[in-house]
Parts: structure tokens; sequence; C-alpha cells
């Protein structure tokens, strides 16, 4: 009796695509919770698998007015995203999806507070003070902020 084995294939990788976003608005859900809405041109290229979908956000360093960020890298964006000075290089953290609107579910009839075919992501922080840079960034945001996102396509 023989047997037959196949070789399996390898893992297929989700790609990834970096987001230039800026915020929409902000909402205070608490003492210490903020959702943080955010639009940008690309955003319906983000591809979520819901609430539990994880993606990197890149926030400014004081003073600056955007993330800077490696986003002609390619594959290489982390090695080069390391390489750069922390204070100058943008600040990454984890998050996940709160909620993401398509424009296009809405048309001309959209909500208060929407604007008609644009995409929106929610973003949910817990506030810390001023004791971390994601706390300390979103208590400030303002709509027009900008941040960059990496995430799935």
């Amino acid at each position: 009796m023989s047997t037959v084995s196949t070789a399996q294939s390898a893992p297929s990788t989700v790609p990834f695509e970096f987001f230039e976003l800026h915020v929409v608005r902000t909402r205070r859900l608490g003492p210490t919770m903020l959702r943080v809405t955010f639009g940008g041109e690309k955003l319906d290229r983000f591809a979520s698998g819901g609430r539990d979908q994880r993606f990197k956000l890149f926030l400014p360093q004081p003073g600056q007015t955007a993330p800077v960020v490696p986003v002609d890298a390619g594959e290489n964006w982390f090695t080069e995203w390391r390489a750069m000075d922390e204070s100058i290089r943008g600040i990454m953290r984890s998050y996940t999806v709160r909620a993401l609107r398509r424009g296009s579910e809405y048309g001309l009839g959209a909500p208060s507070g929407r604007t008609p075919g644009v995409d929106e992501l929610d973003v949910d922080f817990a506030l810390h003070g001023e004791t971390g840079p994601a706390s300390r960034w979103a208590l400030r945001a303002m709509p027009g902020d900008r941040v960059t996102l990496l995430g799935p396509v």
C-alpha cells in the first residue's frame, strides 16, 4: 500500500495598505472613553472583518501635523519605521474597528452628521489622561487632524 503525500500550500497573506485619514468628529462616550470617527479618500478599499478587525494606527508626534510613516517602503515599511528617529517617526498603536460605515449605504439620505457618499471608521480610545501618547492625542483630536492607518484591503 502506498501513500500519497501532498505539499501543504503556504498560508495566504492578506494584503495590507496604508490609508491617509483625517478626524471627522469625536464623541465622548463616558469619563474614560472617546470615539473618534475617521474619514479618507481611499477608505472604501479598507476591508473590515467586523468589530474584531485589528489594524495599526499611526499618530503624529507632538508638534507634527501628520504622522511620519514610510508609506512607500512596501513590505519593508516596518524595518524603515524602526530605523527612524523615535522622536520623528509616527507613534504606532494597535486598535480594532468599532464601526465601519460605507457612504454608499446612504446616498443622499445620509443621517444627521454624515456626509453622503463618504466612508467613516469609528475607533474607541480608552483615556488615561496624559500618561499615554494615544490617550493624549485623542483628548486633543479635532476635525481635520491627520493620521495614517495600516489595514487590510
